[in-house]
């Protein structure tokens, strides 16, 4: 691959390069097609970073390592080691930077806990959260990008997606066609008509639904002391999706005290199998039936 493809050389005291097209087209399939997170930056906002290894791995199964270029023959990436430099000179360009990840602890006031570490009041759900440690992402000293899996990098490159143009543009049109509508066919305009008729009466639905929602979960919260909480349809006031707003279709949490009768069950059952476990090593010399072995005093005796 020549340099064109990876950035060249370029020494200290010389200009940023700027990408070509190949360089631009691998770019941008880079940032939209290699898995990110999100996650809070020290002194900023929530940015998107990705893992060195994977992305690596995700460029190797490209075309773009797969497929011949254009006037050569072989691949524009033909290996990991030219993935890594290209992944470098695009660092060099401010595409991206290397991050580490800063875990951030916070103080909890004591509670009550149990034998098994456990709070009293806290669901399983709640539990797992107070495992999972939070961190925020902080530049690294090192800002050369590395085939890893530890190695964090945050995104600083959001190219305009053929989706975001594809989806400007039907707006657009749809615009232009809404102010033709005096000069509609009759019967298309009758259409759209009912049509809008029918996303006012979707739209009443769901502030109804929305409501009876809040109104059942007010009255179970406030019937079972707080203890129960129920929603139907979770996620219809969320920022998602048509569909996805309708999934699942209910989300329940209860919040009280862990069962006490089942935690004396399995107390009385562990010690149970504790005293099966002392009989079974006791029943061969406790009825009698081995005879120890005499010390010579008593052999003397006898």
């Amino acid at each position: 691959m020549g340099h064109g493809c990876c950035g060249g050389g370029g020494g200290e005291g010389k200009p940023v390069p700027q990408m070509s097209e190949q360089q631009e087209e691998i770019a941008k399939w880079v940032r939209w097609n290699v898995k990110t997170k999100e996650a809070p930056v020290k002194g900023g906002d929530k940015r998107a970073y990705f893992v060195g290894q994977k992305a690596v791995d995700k460029i190797m199964e490209s075309k773009f390592a797969t497929q011949n270029a254009k006037d050569s023959d072989k691949p524009c990436i033909p290996d990991r080691e030219h993935a890594v430099a290209m992944m470098n000179f695009f660092m060099r360009l401010g595409l991206f930077y290397r991050g580490e990840r800063e875990y951030l602890v916070k103080k909890q006031k004591r509670k009550r806990r149990d034998s098994n570490g456990d709070t009293e009041s806290e669901t399983e759900e709640e539990r797992r959260e107070r495992k999972k440690k939070k961190y925020r992402l902080d530049l690294c000293e090192n800002q050369t990008f590395i085939d890893a899996e530890d190695a964090l990098f945050m995104w600083d490159y959001e190219p305009t997606h053929p989706y975001t143009w594809l989806g400007g543009t039907i707006v657009i049109i749809i615009g232009f066609l809404g102010v033709l509508y005096p000069l509609w066919p009759q019967q298309l305009r009758g259409g759209v008509y009912y049509l809008s008729w029918g996303g006012l009466g979707f739209v009443g639905f769901v502030i109804v639904l929305a409501i009876l929602r809040t109104i059942l979960y007010c009255l179970i919260w406030v019937l079972t002391g707080g203890k129960h909480h129920l929603w139907i349809f979770p996620n219809l006031t969320e920022d998602c999706g048509p569909i996805e707003s309708f999934f699942p279709i209910y989300s329940y949490k209860y919040t009280g005290p862990k069962d006490k009768k089942k935690k004396k069950k399995k107390k009385k059952a562990i010690e149970g199998e504790q005293a099966e476990a002392i009989e079974e090593d006791g029943g061969c010399c406790g009825g009698g039936s081995c005879d120890e072995p005499k010390t010579l005093e008593e052999k003397k005796d006898e």
